[in-house]
């Protein structure tokens, strides 16, 4: 979308119950990172923090998240332009975001996760500028089971099913904006061999305000339904969800990143990245190459995607405090790019004129 200005003020997590809950079950490997800002450490990290233990193991975390966002489309709601910025009115508003949760112990592998959260302004807000805040999915405060799974952890084998914060490449909770996305499904990950883990799974639907395109997406809607595409290619695909599954090899300097989804009856998304990380003087680096194609699959029929995205990084911290990210994309000929970017949470691309990216800085 076309902006004249937009600014998104995003402050303070606040924490009411001793720990941040806004830890993903993630497919993503540890010390695999890539440019999606939805890895950096101010999320997705706490959860093995002590929280309240109440008896025998169990455990409840949880967070109050507060949010100013402030929308200027030079298009006043009082007196609104349909010409002006496709129609886009001025936004703004105030959000208060609490999140619950209660972990299990473990039961010789097994434990078990449920987490609340719910989006409220306390009626605080002027209705009228909040058409495009995308913090209520239908204009109204709302609360939501976030998480409600079940995990089996054994000998480098995990299996999870449930609602769950996923945490991959191209399909992610980005917990950056006011409430993480959330997903319902299963997956198996296996890291039996050394330097090695692949895994993969099915998921069926997404909860997610920020990054879903269906009519209120804040609540679970099937994946296809929760995409960008045609809404015709929606219908014909019906409540179909999407297949994905990783390989990937990390030692030493060298990590190495194959994925793929598959969105039945919509389109394929392959992602690739390679990274070195190494030393340079009193400082490291991270080099990376990264390809990322996407092609129409199925009954995909008024929806046309075939393109691709090849990118490079050089990312460089130095022990004074001082640290610098550089970074270059080509598209290729090829279409369905407004109805690929961004859909489902996922937003990995190392050099991308998109206001996400800005968070990266310092």
């Amino acid at each position: 979308m076309k902006l004249s200005y937009s600014k998104t003020l995003l402050f303070a997590l606040l924490p009411v119950m001793g720990t941040s809950l806004y830890a993903s079950e993630s497919l993503h490997p540890e010390g695999a990172e890539d440019n999606d800002h939805a890895y950096e450490t101010v999320t997705h990290t706490n959860e093995k923090k002590d929280g309240y233990i109440l008896g025998d193991g169990w455990k409840v975390t949880g967070d109050m998240r507060v949010g100013y966002v402030n929308y200027d489309y030079s298009n006043s709601p009082k007196n609104p332009d349909p010409t002006v910025n496709k129609g886009h009115m001025d936004s703004k508003g105030i959000y208060f975001i609490p999140k619950v949760s209660i972990t299990s112990p473990d039961y010789n592998g097994l434990s078990f996760k449920i987490t609340g959260g719910a989006v409220t302004d306390f009626g605080i807000n002027d209705e009228i500028y909040e058409s495009r805040t995308f913090a209520f999915g239908d204009g109204t405060s709302y609360a939501i089971l976030q998480e409600a799974y079940v995990k089996y952890t054994t000998g480098g084998h995990t299996f999870l099913a449930g609602n769950y914060e996923l945490s991959t490449p191209m399909v992610d909770a980005d917990d950056w904006y006011l409430f993480a996305n959330t997903f319902q499904g299963a997956y198996y990950k296996n890291t039996t061999i050394e330097n090695i883990m692949f895994a993969g799974g099915y998921i069926y639907q997404m909860a997610g305000v920020w990054d879903g395109g269906a009519a209120n997406a804040h609540r679970f809607h099937s994946m296809a339904d929760q995409s960008y595409v045609d809404q015709r290619d929606k219908d014909n695909a019906g409540d179909a969800g999407m297949w994905a599954g990783v390989f990937q090899y990390k030692e030493g300097s060298h990590n190495l990143q194959l994925w793929d989804y598959y969105a039945v009856d919509l389109y394929n998304t392959f992602f690739g990245q390679y990274d070195y990380s190494g030393e340079l003087g009193n400082g490291s680096y991270d080099a990376g190459a990264q390809v990322i194609n996407f092609k129409d699959v199925g009954g995909n029929t008024y929806t046309p995607i075939d393109y691709s995205i090849f990118s490079l990084k050089f990312d460089g911290k130095f022990e004074n405090g001082i640290d610098f990210s550089t970074g270059a994309a080509f598209y290729t000929d090829g279409i369905g790019v407004a109805e690929t970017l961004g859909a489902w949470g996922g937003y990995p691309y190392m050099a991308n004129g998109m206001i996400f990216h800005f968070f990266e800085a310092g």
